[in-house]
C-alpha cells in the first residue's frame, strides 16, 4: 500500500460515508440505537460528526462506532477562525485520540468572509494569518497521534479556493513545514451540484481555459465530482506523493441548481447521481488517495434549513436513494476495490431488492 498506509482507514473500508446531523446534538444512546443499524445496512464505513471546542462528542458514541468498524471523523468549524489555546486544544485532541479517533478537522471554509471577523477578512495577509492559526493545530494533532488534516475550503468561495490552497501550501513550504505537509491529509467538500458526474474530469490539463467564477461556455472547472483531481494537482507541486483526501460532506444534494444549463437535482437525479458515486467509489474507479465519500446529509432536526436535503428527513420517509443503497449492500459491508478498475461490482450488487430485510425504517 506504500505511503497510503500512513492514513488510517476502518477495517473493510467500503469508501461509503455520511455526514451525520448538521448540529452538535443526537449523540445519546437512543440516537445510537436508532441510527447505527441503519448506517450498517447502508454499508457505512465513515461518519462525520459535528462538534465544537466546548462540547465534545460523547465517548460511548465514538467507541460504539469504532466497534462497528465505522470511522468517526470529528468536525470542529471554529468560526470565526481564531487562535486556539494550546492546552485546551491538546486536551481535546488527546482525549479523542485516546478514544480511538484518527481524524479531527479544525477550521473550515477559510476562503469565505463568514469564516472570519470583518476586520480580519478585510486586512492584508489573510493566508499568513490562516497559517499562523492552522500550523500549530496540525502540529498538536501529530504530537498526540492524530493524522494532521488540512481543513476543507469552500469550492469557489469568496477567495478562489484553488488559489487559496496553492498559496497556503506554498506558505507551509516557505515556513519549513514541508515534512509536516507530506504527512497531512486534505479535507474537502465534494458536492456535485447539478453538474454531470464527469464534470471537470482530467483537471486543469484537460480544461486549461478554466478561470475563477466564470469559466467559458466551452470549459469546465473543479466544482464537481472530479474536484479531487484538481486538488491533487496543487498538492503534488509541493509534496512527492498524492496526499490522502478526506471528504467531509458531498454528493448530489436535493434542489441543487448552480449550473444553468442543467436541470435542478430532483429525486430521480439525486438517486442516479449518488448511486453512481457509490459505484465509482466502491468499485475502485476513483484514485486510492480519495479515502471516502460522505454524503450530505444523513438526517437533521425538524426546522433545520437542511431538512429537505436529508436522506432521512425528520418526520418523513427516506429518500429513494437510501433504499437503493440498502438493496445494494444488503447487509454486506464489502470493502472497496483498491485499484481503479480492479474489479466490477460483485454479483450480489446486481441483484434486485432482497425481501428478507432485518432493518426497519
Amino acid at each position: 500500500m506504500g505511503y497510503m498506509s500512513r492514513y488510517p482507514e476502518p477495517p473493510g473500508n467500503t469508501g461509503i460515508g455520511f455526514h451525520y446531523f448538521d448540529d452538535e446534538e443526537h449523540y445519546t444512546s437512543a440516537d445510537l440505537a436508532r441510527w447505527l443499524p441503519i448506517l450498517q445496512s447502508l454499508g457505512t464505513s465513515w461518519l462525520i460528526l459535528q462538534s465544537s471546542p466546548v462540547r465534545m462528542v460523547p465517548e460511548p458514541f465514538v467507541k460504539r462506532l469504532l466497534e462497528a468498524q465505522i470511522e468517526p471523523v470529528i468536525r470542529i468549524p471554529c468560526h470565526p477562525i481564531r487562535p486556539i489555546v494550546r492546552l485546551e486544544l491538546e486536551l481535546i485532541l488527546k482525549t479523542y485520540r485516546r478514544w480511538g479517533v484518527h481524524y479531527v478537522v479544525i477550521f473550515e471554509r477559510a476562503n469565505t468572509r463568514s469564516a472570519w471577523t470583518p476586520t480580519e477578512w478585510a486586512s492584508p495577509g489573510l493566508i499568513d494569518r490562516f497559517l499562523d492559526r492552522m500550523i500549530p493545530v496540525l502540529l498538536v494533532m501529530e504530537q498526540v497521534g492524530l493524522t494532521p488534516v488540512f481543513p476543507p475550503l469552500e469550492p469557489g468561495g469568496d477567495y478562489w479556493d484553488l488559489q487559496f490552497m496553492d498559496s497556503a501550501l506554498e506558505g507551509m513550504i516557505t515556513r519549513g513545514y514541508g515534512d509536516l505537509l507530506s504527512r497531512t491529509a486534505i479535507a474537502i467538500f465534494h458536492f456535485t451540484g447539478n453538474r454531470p458526474l464527469d464534470w471537470g474530469k482530467g483537471g486543469s490539463k484537460c480544461w486549461p481555459h478554466a478561470i475563477p467564477y466564470a469559466p467559458p461556455d466551452h470549459s469546465q472547472d473543479h466544482r464537481g465530482f472530479y474536484r479531487f483531481e484538481w486538488i491533487d494537482e496543487i498538492a503534488r507541486k509541493y509534496v512527492k506523493h498524492s496526499p490522502a483526501q478526506l471528504v467531509i460532506a458531498g454528493g448530489a444534494v436535493m434542489g441543487a441548481a448552480d449550473l444553468r444549463s442543467q436541470p435542478p437535482v430532483d429525486v430521480k437525479r439525486h438517486t442516479d447521481l449518488n448511486m453512481e458515486i457509490v459505484h465509482r467509489v466502491h468499485a475502485g474507479l476513483v484514485p486510492r488517495y480519495l479515502l471516502n465519500t460522505a454524503f450530505w446529509l444523513l438526517s437533521s432536526s425538524p426546522g433545520s434549513p437542511n431538512a429537505s436535503r436529508a436522506w432521512f428527513p425528520p418526520g418523513g420517509s427516506p429518500l429513494p436513494v437510501a433504499e437503493r443503497l440498502r438493496e445494494l449492500f444488503d447487509g454486506r459491508a464489502m470493502p472497496r476495490s483498491i485499484k481503479p478498475g480492479h474489479r466490477k461490482m460483485p454479483e450480489w450488487a446486481e441483484r434486485g431488492p432482497n425481501e428478507d430485510r432485518t432493518v426497519s425504517w
